[in-house]
């Protein structure tokens, strides 16, 4: 990601000048932390998920990288769209998705969070559950 982003920016700098290069060093910033957290959260979702619902990985892995690529292209596809149709309609349109993606990308981490929280607190009750079964059950009640 740090190397993606230092291309774009030099990239960014050499064609369209430094006014061009610090809005897309801010949208990077800001947004690609974001995208390149949710593909490997979605990957690690998608294993977790497998391992819980005690299903086959190949089940629910390659959906969660094919989720992670298509949102990637889509970042990378509207990060560019200002720099490609300056000064039309699409360049402010593109501004707005891209706050839209950063929006929902947060809110998908986000969720993905509390269904983990979530789930160990269901593992912790399980494993209290049982403790607390083994202990009645060698004492003898």
């Amino acid at each position: 990601a740090m190397i993606e982003n230092l291309l774009y920016e030099l990239f960014i700098l050499i064609w369209y000048g430094s006014d061009a290069w610090t809005i897309n060093a801010f949208a990077r910033g800001i947004g690609s932390t974001v995208l390149h957290a949710v593909g490997p959260a979605a990957i690690g979702y998608g294993i977790a998920l497998s391992n819980q619902m005690e299903k086959p990985l190949t089940k629910y892995a390659p959906i969660a990288y094919i989720f992670g690529v298509v949102m990637h292209g889509l970042w990378n596809g509207i990060a560019t769209m200002p720099f490609m149709l300056e000064g039309k309609t699409w360049e402010y349109v593109s501004y707005a998705l891209l706050s839209l993606m950063v929006i929902l990308c947060l809110f998908f981490i986000v969720k993905i969070l509390e269904y983990g929280k979530e789930y160990t607190n269901m593992e912790l009750e399980t494993q209290k559950f049982e403790e607390a079964l083994e202990e009645a059950t060698n004492s003898g009640h």
